[in-house]
């Protein structure tokens, strides 16, 4: 089945269709899509198709085919984007992980052909030493504070094999003015909680982004846990990541396009 037709299934089909649904991962219930990705329904299912196309890409360029890989999706909800994935990884090669407990059990429940599993807060997973092939995170490190982002790259260089890839996104800089613009009242793509309370000295918190620091503003969110001891709202710049990931992973690709991926995108080589 081609990438087109397998969207269209998901987009549109699973509406349309009820052979189709019953076929498919089923969807959270509305509620907990709004919660966790911010929309639901076509639009939040368009937004990890379109992820999953860029994990695809990736894998495609420096791995030989995602069809090769064994797969973690690292944070992955009730499964918005580890559900497009049961096409090409075979089955028993598909993992997810998150620290939710909710949803996990739910992503367990809707999506029998990933094994899923709880992490906590920092190391370790649940797997040994150079098994997997490639490791992706949307909107993880967009959240993570330094102490436990420095944490999982070094868990992930861990468990990924020499060569394997990490994909993972995080805020853009625009996200420190956005968050201006939401506390002046002005129009914003961000409007939740967190994002209001996030980078309060914008000027201050630009320039450090432009001089390739890490800028994390802790805010925590609701639930037991996800708390501000290690979780906000975070913008990561190249610089920084070529920098602290050197030695365990190589940056061989930014993406830097609203286009293809809603935040950017760092991929990492692991090295050895």
């Amino acid at each position: 089945m081609d990438e087109s037709t397998w969207g269209w299934l998901h987009l549109h089909g699973m509406a349309r269709l009820r052979p189709v649904a019953n076929l498919l991962p089923k969807l959270a219930p509305e509620d907990i899509q709004k919660r966790t990705t911010g929309s639901s329904g076509r639009t939040t299912l368009r937004e990890g198709f379109g992820f999953y196309v860029l994990v695809r890409e990736q894998a495609a360029l420096h791995l030989g085919g995602i069809d090769r890989c064994t797969v973690l999706d690292f944070g992955c909800g009730w499964g918005r984007i580890l559900r497009f994935f049961v096409k090409d990884v075979p089955q028993g090669r598909l993992y997810g992980s998150d620290i939710v407990p909710e949803l996990v059990s739910m992503t367990r429940s809707t999506n029998p052909w990933a094994k899923v599993s709880a992490n906590s807060q920092l190391p370790p997973l649940d797997f040994p030493d150079k098994s997997l092939d490639l490791i992706y995170l949307y909107s993880v490190f967009s959240h993570l504070s330094e102490e436990a982002h420095d944490a999982w790259i070094d868990e992930f260089a861990r468990v990924l094999r020499p060569g394997g890839l990490l994909i993972a996104t995080t805020w853009q800089r625009e996200f420190i003015e956005w968050c201006a613009a939401a506390r002046e009242g002005r129009p914003s793509p961000v409007q939740h909680p967190s994002a209001l309370r996030a980078f309060p000295d914008t000027e201050k918190s630009l320039a450090a982004y432009d001089a390739g620091q890490f800028c994390h503003t802790a805010t925590g969110a609701s639930g037991a846990t996800l708390t501000a001891d290690f979780y906000g709202e975070t913008c990561i710049p190249r610089e920084y990541a070529e920098r602290r990931w050197s030695g365990r992973f190589d940056v061989i690709d930014f993406i830097d396009d609203r286009a293809r991926c809603p935040q950017n995108v760092l991929v990492g080589r692991r090295c050895g």
